[in-house]
């Protein structure tokens, strides 16, 4: 488990320096309101459901569980509640969710920011 949780993480920490810049030229700062999407592949719908219930009932996230076509994997889709980002906060809430999946054997897919309407 530690082995794939390390290799995610860095996977995703490779990336976010670059996606924070990115928000931030879009006009995101920290009093910014938004929600982050979120995906993971799961092997089962065992695993997929019982990862979107704990999102659910732990964190308030709204969460879709679908099979994904022609594979037998399982998608975990979701999005967090309305929040405001600092670069800290991210790699924080991306260290947890690469975690989260981790523990149950799915492979965080990755997030993207979700602008809320005004």
């Amino acid at each position: 488990m530690q082995q794939a949780y390390t290799r995610q993480l860095d996977a995703q920490f490779a990336e976010l320096q670059a996606a924070w810049h990115k928000l931030q030229q879009e006009g995101v700062n920290p009093e910014t309101r938004l929600q982050l999407g979120f995906s993971y592949a799961a092997p089962t719908e065992t695993v997929a459901k019982e990862l979107g219930e704990m999102m659910q009932r732990k964190h308030g996230y709204e969460v879709e569980v679908e099979k994904q076509d022609k594979t037998e994997l399982w998608l975990v889709l979701g999005k967090t509640v309305e929040t405001t980002l600092t670069l800290d906060i991210l790699q924080k809430w991306l260290a947890y969710m690469v975690q989260a999946g981790a523990e149950r054997g799915c492979l965080f897919g990755g997030w993207h920011a979700l602008r809320s309407s005004p």
